[in-house]
């Protein structure tokens, strides 16, 4: 062996040896990634809910649905449907593991408007990072969130997001129907 190959060879391992140290094994409580994400969905149904109790000519419905999401399974949550008159706008969630957020709600009007409503720590927008023959960002730690937020996406702008407070969704709705 070359003296230039033994360089390269303990340099690779010196490199492989750093990374390891550097790399914290993270380990992902699907159980409770799942369990998060159908509080969410509740609590959200809920405030909607709230949002449109003593709104004459409204009327609300959950349906159970079924979700399969890799390493989570197989499990039933709700989507709600609310009919305004001939109307209806259907909300239904389609996971956790979704690219650029901690959720994603599906909104689909009778008309068949389309939107989309995402979850996020609060504060937080979704954004992804591409890297191309380049080192990755390292892995952000994740801490014991618990302030989630709401945010309705401009379908046409898809770099636009609105947080979801009753005038927004009740906005947002009107756009829906109309």
């Amino acid at each position: 062996m070359t003296e230039k190959a033994k360089s390269g060879k303990e340099r690779l391992k010196q490199i492989v040896r750093r990374k390891n140290s550097n790399q914290r094994v993270r380990t992902i409580d699907w159980e409770k990634k799942k369990q998060n994400w159908i509080e969410q969905l509740s609590f959200l149904y809920q405030e909607i809910e709230q949002w449109l109790k003593n709104m004459e000519g409204i009327k609300i419905q959950r349906q159970q649905v079924w979700i399969s999401e890799e390493y989570i399974g197989r499990y039933q949550v709700d989507r709600l449907l609310i009919y305004v008159g001939d109307n209806l706008v259907a909300f239904t969630p389609r996971g956790t593991l979704v690219i650029a957020a901690r959720g994603r709600i599906d909104v689909c009007s009778s008309d068949n408007k389309r939107a989309m409503i995402v979850l996020e720590k609060k504060g937080e927008r979704p954004k992804i990072i591409v890297s191309i023959n380049s080192e990755p960002p390292p892995p952000q730690p994740e801490s014991e969130v618990t302030e989630y937020e709401w945010l309705i996406v401009d379908e046409e702008k898809r770099k636009k997001f609105v947080i979801l407070s009753e005038d927004t969704f009740t906005d947002f709705i009107a756009d829906l129907i109309e």
